[in-house]
Order: structure tokens, then sequence, then C-alpha cells
């Protein structure tokens, strides 16, 4: 299918007039002014008091004001085009998104912190699965069990058991969440199943969680009404400890289009064990690599 799209050359990616025929409405390289989320003193303490004790949140319609139905038409074409949805990457509105969330990430990390170049989009039909339960980073807090390092999860469509929602144990039903390395949940899962949380979400709900919690993303029914599961996630630390990864990214500063295809391939490559992608996407993410 891939070939069908692509002769296998740069020369479709690289080019800003392919990507603007999946959407006109969404931008390359432009100025973009992000909306911060408004939250209050009361808000933050509550906040960082549920990071602390159960280790994530969830914001429900918080404020983040973005092109849903852009955002998703175009994450469609890109998949019926057989590629990735990370690829819509490639536009301006995702990173814009992530930026309205700064005032949280600020008061949970520190004032100067970090966007690491790890980074996804979702796109589970009826049938397929989100990512298995797993811990981001487990050795990423600090000794008061603050974060080093944190998960933002944003929901573009219905997020519903029926087709796909996130699941979490919270950190205070872990039984291995305060070991100073938790086993491999190989080993067994670490908690009761009847401690586990189903978050169901609207479009625009935001969900932050440490990178010790476990988490996953529920399976999706063969047989619902609801449509795909869309989301994007984007992974921040805090910018006094060392790097968890390579590039470290200014989270306010839009990369530039080369930049955005150099990380995606990135992206695939780091997680093609996820998805075993084909050998003629890994190839070509490599050569982004080399941009």
């Amino acid at each position: 299918m891939l070939k069908k799209v692509f002769d296998p050359t740069l020369q479709n990616l690289l080019s800003k007039s392919f990507w603007r025929q999946f959407s006109s409405e969404l931008s390359i390289e432009q100025k973009g002014d992000s909306k911060q989320i408004k939250i209050s003193k009361d808000e933050n303490q509550k906040i960082k008091e549920k990071i602390i004790l159960e280790g994530f949140l969830h914001l429900k319609q918080p404020g983040l004001e973005n092109p849903t139905d852009q955002i998703n038409q175009t994450i469609s074409s890109i998949v019926k085009m057989g590629l990735p949805p990370v690829f819509i990457f490639v536009f301006d509105q995702p990173w814009l998104i992530q930026r309205q969330t700064s005032n949280i990430l600020k008061m949970l990390l520190e004032e100067r912190f970090k966007l690491l170049p790890d980074f996804w989009a979702w796109y589970v039909s009826p049938g397929e699965s989100g990512w298995k339960p797993h811990r981001d980073r487990p050795q990423s807090l600090f000794d008061d069990f603050s974060p080093q390092s944190l998960t933002l999860w944003i929901p573009l469509t219905k997020a519903l058991p029926e087709n796909s929602c996130m699941y979490m144990l919270p950190a205070n039903k872990d039984i291995h969440y305060h070991d100073q390395i938790p086993p491999k949940l190989k080993f067994g899962f670490p908690g009761n199943i009847s401690d586990i949380q189903a978050l169901p979400s609207e479009p625009n709900d935001v969900l932050i969680w440490n990178q010790r919690v476990v988490h996953w993303g529920s399976t999706s029914n063969i047989k619902h009404d609801i449509g795909p599961r869309i989301s994007l996630a984007f992974e921040f630390q805090r910018s006094d400890i060392s790097p968890f990864n390579k590039p470290l990214l200014e989270p306010n500063r839009l990369p530039t289009f080369k930049e955005r295809l150099n990380l995606i391939g990135k992206q695939v490559i780091q997680y093609t064990h996820m998805y075993g992608f084909k050998d003629e996407l890994v190839d070509l993410a490599k050569k982004l690599l080399t941009l």
C-alpha cells in the first residue's frame, strides 16, 4: 500500500505542498497564538496533591482551543494513505495544542520544563487497541515522589470504554509504586483489578500522568457506532535533570518543517516494536532521521 502512494523516495514527504493536500485549514510553519488554560490557586493545590497521591489527573473540558474536526479529518486521511497518524505532527496545530497546557506543566514540573522528543498520535479502529499496560518511565520520580517527567494525553474524539479509553491503576493502589525500581509488569499486575479506574473522556479533555503510574488504552469493541478513538500524546521533563531522551525541545517554539520530519522519523523508529511497521516505512523513517 505504501508503494502505491509513494514512490518511496523522500520527494513527497519533503514537500509542503504534498502535505497541504491533506488539509487546506491546517498550517505548516505559520505563527499561531496559544491561549493558556486557566487554573485557580485552589485547583493548583488539588492538582499537585492528586499527582502525588494517585499519579494522574483528568481535567474535563478545561478550555482547550483547537480545530478538532480538521485535525481528525487529516489524521483519517493520513491513515488511509498508509502512513501512521504521527505524521499529523507535520502541521502546526498539534504543537500549538500542547502549548495551551504550559501553566499546568510549569506548576507540576518547573518554570523551564522541556518537551521530550517522544510524542504520538492514535487512530484506534473497532477491534484495535491502545498500548498494553505499562509504565512510561519507571525511574522518573524524586525521593518525595514528585515527578521528574509527565505525559500529556489529549483525546480529539470521544474516548469511551466502547472505542478505547484510558485506564489507570492509581499510584496509591499500586503495590510496587514506592519500590526503588518497580518490577516489570510481565511478572504480575501490581494491584487489584477492582482498583482500576476507567477514564472515559470527551474531545479536548486533558489527561496528565507521571511516568511511573501504570496505564493503558483498552481494546475497542468490534461493533460500535462511536467512531475511531483519535488522540495525541506528548512527554515533558524538568530541565534541571539529565535528558531522558534527546534532543530536548523548547515547548513554546514551533519546530521547523525539517525538524518535524526528523522527529517524526525518530518516533516511527522508537515505536516500531509496538506496531511492527513494514520495512518500507522504517526505511523512510531512517531517511527522515538523516535530514
